[in-house]
């Protein structure tokens, strides 16, 4: 199975709480110019996973309007959230086989990379904005996916 991993685009920091951020004009354009450099590349994508964070939602929704895929909004995905109870939900959600994008936050997803590509989510790797990594293997589990492409816009 294929896990793409996304970082939101670029988000403001006016707003009234960290949750109510919205993209900014550059963070859509962003994940637009990674959309349609990529488009096909994300062809295999039958589920997205949005953190409920409003930047992390509208991203998700320039993601599934572009390959066609609804959205399911995955509360533990937040920039606090845990990457080992993740982990345990992705193993699930992978059993499938299908490919499956994550739309979530700094450091949440640069740890969850590190716990899967290396075991260890103590050492999050750096995520720019509407970013995407793609890990491969057959099964979500820590330290068993391989890192197989870096798609930047």
């Amino acid at each position: 199975m294929k896990l793409f991993l996304m970082r939101h685009g670029e988000a403001s920091l006016q707003a009234p709480s960290d949750m109510q951020r919205p993209l900014t004009e550059r963070g859509i354009a962003q994940t637009k110019s990674l959309l349609a450099r990529y488009t096909k590349d994300f062809s295999s994508i039958k589920t997205i996973y949005a953190s409920p964070y409003l930047r992390a939602q509208e991203t998700a929704q320039i993601v599934s309007d572009a390959i066609g895929v609804p959205i399911t909004t995955m509360a533990s995905i937040t920039p606090d959230g845990n990457p080992r109870r993740v982990c345990d939900t992705l193993f699930e959600a992978g059993e499938s086989g299908e490919d499956i994008i994550l739309i979530t936050h700094m450091p949440f997803v640069g740890s969850l990379n590190s716990l899967l590509t290396s075991g260890d989510s103590s050492f999050p790797e750096p995520f720019m904005t509407s970013q995407v990594v793609l890990l491969k293997a057959d099964q979500v589990l820590p330290g068993c996916m391989s890192k197989e492409n870096i798609f930047i816009p």
